[in-house]
């Protein structure tokens, strides 16, 4: 998993913050970003990116009392929320390009989900709070 640490942050992380990868891996996720951006301003394509979450499990609390606890109900994405975000990302109608954070309704999220709503048209249902223990 990632390292963002909600304790270190002011607020939620907008989508107009400043990058700050903290990996390679970020790092190639944001090229591969501003990539997108410059194929669909070049007007070659429509763009939608997804910043995507944690998708590897039903259930958040199956990392319960793990070092990836905190984390996973942080960045946690539903299946449904994430065949809600990808259905809008395909179907929206951009201006050349768009950038959108993909996580549940989890309070313990680092990600400021206002403008990817307003975006795509498309806000999460599900909680990472509805497992808790």
């Amino acid at each position: 998993p990632g390292s963002l640490d909600a304790s270190r942050l002011p607020r939620r992380l907008r989508l107009d913050d400043p990058p700050e990868p903290d990996s390679f891996y970020a790092a190639s996720k944001l090229h591969c970003e501003a990539l997108a951006k410059l194929y669909a301003r070049a007007g070659h394509f429509e763009v939608v990116t997804l910043r995507v979450g944690w998708c590897l499990y039903d259930d958040p609390s199956e990392l319960a009392a793990t070092e990836f606890d905190a984390y996973l109900r942080a960045m946690w994405l539903s299946r449904g929320d994430l065949y809600g975000f990808v259905t809008a990302a395909l179907t929206v109608p951009v201006d050349e390009y768009a950038c959108a954070y993909a996580v549940s309704d989890n309070s313990a999220r680092v990600f400021d989900l206002e403008e990817s709503v307003r975006a795509l048209g498309y806000a999460p249902k599900d909680s990472s709070d509805d497992f808790a223990s």
